[in-house]
């Protein structure tokens, strides 16, 4: 490590300790920027940072990523205002290759504000015909993400294949999502011959409405066979949602002759329908015409999960103890023997669901595999915790910490989050240690952190947890990636002197980054 790199790493570690640091650690006017918590003087650092690299297309992606933020919060002229200044940057540029490529940043960086029409005229000015064909294609899926009809039309004639069939598919779903059934009825018919997903969907859809002879048409459109089966899928899935199972259960049967698995799966989705509808002994008798054995395991867990949700415990667990004794075959034996904890881990969810705490946790103690069993142990008391229940969720989470068994690091986490939420710091800090990675241990405190920064006790004390397990970090990047991160949970608890002089240690770009998360709280997330 260089000598300027160990003065950085020991003010780091002084700022993650919340020691005095030397007064070169911090830059001044950031620092004031911080305390005042100017959005204005905090854009225009991160501005000030981007025009400083010295490579044309990333000061204006800089500008974009400001923008975009500037957008999102509203203010839309400012956001247009920084994006022209990519303009100014564009015109000194002299290589008409590097100019194009520029360009391209910034015609993005006015899509992604939803100034199409000015992103086209940008993509226009591209001398390069592929650089400006892609920037229009990116105007084209920015207005698609954006939800603009109109603007997707206008540019889908001149998409190639790929991308044209792709904003196909989005506009299928704008127009049905506005009930413009016609227009996606004359889009599908160029669609259905090859899209499994809109070969189901979109009859599916005009099943549901009762527009039969146009799902039939379009049906009738496919050649393929497997594709038909799709299609028979949609229909099925229609008249479920049309309640009529007695001819939707023909067609899955139907199906069947040259798809089992779509039939069976259709079935299963039978299965469910019947159930909430209370006709259980129908589900249960469709259940058993499912040929294929994990299917049939399927239906199982949908038919005890919809029971448990309407508070039918004792028939869903009777679904268990079936699973347990008499499972259906499976060609791999560890599928057979995760059915039944499958099925315990829907019903001890919708126990908790009905406020059945002690139900809950008897149900899970019958899962004879420790870390699913900690796993949904973990999903009850995290359920309890938001109604307030701290007595069962620490009895809860007891029943996971006391067994001897090394736990999912997923687990511990959420234990973690959990014993945060519930101001339990110590155990917090004890429990965080059975995770072997200190870039684990502090990201998990981190994460965990902002659900007390309204207590400034507690938050510092977690931060500070946090920290010491960034410096145990080898990886210098990784490392400082997460003072980056710290960074910005200290400005959000109001530690503004802490967050500046970790900034100082962290580079430009790593920089700009925290501060937007700081200056955009709402639009960007901690980085």
């Amino acid at each position: 490590m260089s000598a300027a790199g160990v003065v950085r790493f020991l003010t780091a570690a002084i700022a993650l300790t919340c020691a005095p640091v030397p007064s070169v650690a911090a830059d001044d006017a950031l620092a004031a920027c911080l305390v005042k918590r100017q959005r204005a003087c905090l854009v225009d650092a991160v501005v000030a940072e981007a025009l400083t690299r010295t490579d044309p297309s990333d000061q204006i992606n800089g500008l974009g990523a400001v923008a975009r933020l500037v957008a999102m919060a509203g203010d839309r002229g400012s956001a247009l205002n920084i994006l022209y200044r990519g303009e100014d940057i564009i015109a000194l540029i002299a290589d008409p290759d590097v100019r194009d490529d520029a360009r391209v940043f910034l015609v993005q960086g006015f899509a992604d504000i939803e100034a199409f029409s000015i992103a086209l005229l940008d993509a226009d000015r591209i001398e390069d015909e592929a650089r400006r064909v892609f920037a229009r294609s990116m105007v084209a899926i920015a207005a698609a993400d954006a939800g603009d009809i109109i603007m997707v039309e206008r540019l889908l004639p001149e998409a190639n294949e790929q991308l044209g069939d792709e904003l196909r598919e989005t506009l299928l779903e704008l127009l049905a999502e506005d009930r413009q059934w016609d227009r996606v009825i004359a889009i599908a018919s160029d669609l259905v011959f090859w899209n499994p997903d809109i070969a189901r969907t979109v009859p599916g859809q005009l099943v549901a409405i009762g527009r039969f002879e146009d799902a039939v048409h379009l049906y009738e459109r496919i050649t393929a066979p497997g594709l038909r089966d799709f299609a028979a899928r949609g229909f099925v899935d229609g008249l479920l949602a049309r309640r009529d199972f007695a001819t939707a259960r023909q067609m899955a049967l139907g199906i069947a002759i040259r798809n089992p698995y779509q039939s069976d799966s259709a079935l299963v989705d039978l299965v469910a329908a019947l159930a909430r509808e209370g006709q259980v002994s129908e589900a249960e008798a469709l259940i058993a015409q499912i040929g294929d054995g994990e299917t049939r395991g399927d239906g199982m867990v949908t038919l005890a999960r919809v029971l448990a949700q309407r508070g039918e415990f004792s028939a869903a667990m009777a679904i268990g103890l079936k699973a347990e004794t008499d499972p259906p075959p499976a060609r791999n034996a560890l599928t057979t023997q995760r059915l039944p904890r499958l099925i315990y881990d829907t019903i001890a969810r919708a126990q908790v669901e009905h406020g059945d705490f002690a139900g809950a946790l008897t149900t899970a103690k019958r899962m004879n595999d420790g870390r699913d069993r900690s796993v949904t142990l973990e999903a009850i008391a995290r359920r309890r915790l938001d109604v307030g229940d701290q007595a069962n969720v620490l009895l809860a989470l007891n029943e996971i910490l006391n067994d001897p068994r090394v736990l999912e690091p997923t687990v511990v986490r959420d234990i973690v989050r959990d014993l945060v939420r519930m101001y339990e710091l110590p155990r917090a800090l004890d429990v965080v240690e059975r995770l072997p990675e200190p870039g684990d241990r502090a990201q998990t405190l981190a994460r965990a952190a902002p659900q007390v920064v309204d207590d400034p006790e507690t938050y510092r004390a977690i931060l500070q947890a946090a920290g010491v397990a960034t410096m145990a970090i080898s990886a210098e990047q990784q490392r400082r990636g997460m003072i980056t991160q710290l960074a910005v949970l200290w400005a959000r608890g109001r530690q503004f002197d802490v967050a500046a002089n970790l900034l100082a240690t962290v580079n430009d770009a790593e920089r700009s980054r925290a501060l937007l998360a700081i200056a955009f709280p709402l639009q960007q997330p901690v980085p």
